[in-house]
């Protein structure tokens, strides 16, 4: 049962090639396939993701072409539909580097121990509920690790050189219902969640890639992260700095992290890359905060 996973995988890499007649049509143009896999890997999808994989399946990338994306204004940001372009790595972006004689139980493995963000969506009328719901998805095999998605997982735990700089509380996990403040509605469901962020400055590596480096308050390289929708979005020319998530493990000693911009009180990805764990103690002012994130 490995197999759908990749047809999965090169399937999206293809169809995000296609030019479509009517942009609204991202998801809907692929729902009867995308209802295969969902039986095939007896999980639901959300917003065209694998719910069951998914803190592998929002780390979808540009590939090193030299095509800036294009928003899709109807989709949210931390969904491959949201994007209009040359999209190239889904759901093997996550642990770093398989061994390929074990590549699925290692999967399985990073989304047990290199993951903790506990993801809920939030309606456009309020209503909360998880992404990955095991009571929603009762058909799901925990007992066979061929099938890879989320079974145990463990808690963010700081690295040593934030810990050994300053406290922060990083349990809280439950998401907030009422907040004080309006929330813009819009067409589709918001992602909740808590993770730790850091604010660090960009350094333009390559503009005909769209890469950039990451550095810290010492002026360090910390990490690369890949620009959606370069040359396009304002955002990019401010001077900083710039607000990054911490999203998973890369490896033992690297994260997965989005870059994002805010608007208003929601958020939206800008970039994907990774970063250095040291790095997390060198953060821009404010420094590292365990903070929760409204993303469109």
């Amino acid at each position: 049962m490995n197999v759908p996973l990749d047809a999965l995988n090169n399937i999206l890499r293809e169809y995000t090639l296609r030019a479509l007649t009517n942009q609204d049509d991202a998801i809907n143009a692929i729902a009867g396939i995308l209802r295969r896999f969902s039986e095939e890997l007896r999980c639901s999808f959300f917003q065209g993701m694998p719910t069951a994989a998914f803190d592998s399946a929002i780390l979808f990338d540009r590939t090193y072409s030299s095509t800036p994306l294009r928003r899709r204004i109807n989709f949210p940001s931390y969904s491959w539909a949201g994007w209009i372009g040359d999209l190239g790595s889904f759901l093997e972006s996550g642990s770093g580097r398989y061994k390929e004689d074990d590549r699925f139980l290692s999967f399985n493995k990073w989304l047990r121990d290199g993951t903790w963000i506990i993801w809920y969506k939030r309606s456009p009328s309020g209503v909360l509920n998880l992404v990955w719901d095991p009571a929603a998805n009762e058909s799901f095999p925990t007992n066979d690790p061929s099938f890879i998605g989320y079974r145990k997982r463990h808690p963010f735990q700081p690295p040593a050189a934030l810990t050994s700089r300053a406290h922060i509380l990083t349990t809280r996990t439950t998401p907030t219902e009422q907040f004080e403040y309006d929330i813009v509605c819009r067409n589709y469901p918001l992602l909740q969640f808590w993770t730790l962020t850091i604010f660090v400055n960009l350094r333009l590596v390559s503009p005909f890639l769209a890469v950039c480096a990451l550095q810290d308050s010492r002026g360090a390289d910390c990490g690369t992260a890949g620009l959606d929708s370069f040359g396009e979005m304002p955002f990019y020319n401010s001077q900083g700095p710039f607000e990054i998530i911490i999203l998973s493990h890369w490896n033992d000693d690297e994260y997965n992290i989005m870059l994002i911009e805010w608007n208003g009180h929601v958020a939206e990805r800008r970039g994907i890359g990774t970063l250095e764990k040291t790095a997390v103690a060198y953060g821009l002012p404010p420094g590292a905060v365990w903070k929760e994130i409204l993303l469109g």
